[in-house]
């Protein structure tokens, strides 16, 4: 499976909050863990807000940032923001009544499923390694995991929703 995390998914991987373990499960469990490139400066501006807040100490902000850029070089598959994917944000924020990031996080998870199911389709016309079992003949499952409500409504309504408990706050 490949997962793509939103900012207020991303944002519970280096900030102690409701959620959590909601989030480092199924991150764990994925192949790939793909975010937009606007996810950084998103989970930055999230994590300076919390540290204006008092909710983290300045060694505690200066901490989580370094180890979001050590996963940003390293861990997820950065996606970048391309003329697709603002056209098709545009086109979703319409249909979905989405804010504008939350478009673009849900056309980046469309475009990157779009990407995943025609590689999938060169492998098989090369003859080379069938997706592994239980991705289906359209190549791995991508899903979207987002603590938004509205955004994460549009995206089962185009087939990328990751299954998840609401959290207390969402009842």
């Amino acid at each position: 499976m490949i997962l793509y995390l939103d900012t207020s998914a991303l944002v519970k991987l280096y900030a102690n909050e409701p959620g959590r373990w909601e989030v480092e499960s199924p991150v764990q469990e994925a192949r790939v863990v793909a975010v937009s490139e606007i996810g950084y400066v998103e989970a930055r501006s999230a994590l300076a807000r919390k540290e204006r807040e008092g909710a983290f100490s300045t060694d505690e902000h200066d901490a989580a940032v370094e180890q979001l850029r050590q996963d940003f070089r390293g861990v997820y598959l950065p996606r970048p923001v391309t003329g697709e994917v603002i056209a098709r944000a545009g086109e979703l924020a319409r249909k979905h009544a989405l804010r504008a990031y939350d478009a673009v996080h849900l056309a980046t998870a469309l475009v990157l499923r779009e990407e995943a199911q025609e590689l999938a389709k060169s492998s098989r016309e090369t003859e080379e390694p069938a997706p592994q079992e239980g991705e289906g003949g359209d190549g791995p499952r991508v899903s979207m995991m987002t603590f938004d409500v509205s955004l994460e409504k549009a995206a089962g309504n185009e087939g990328l929703a990751h299954p998840r408990q609401p959290s207390c706050e969402e009842r």
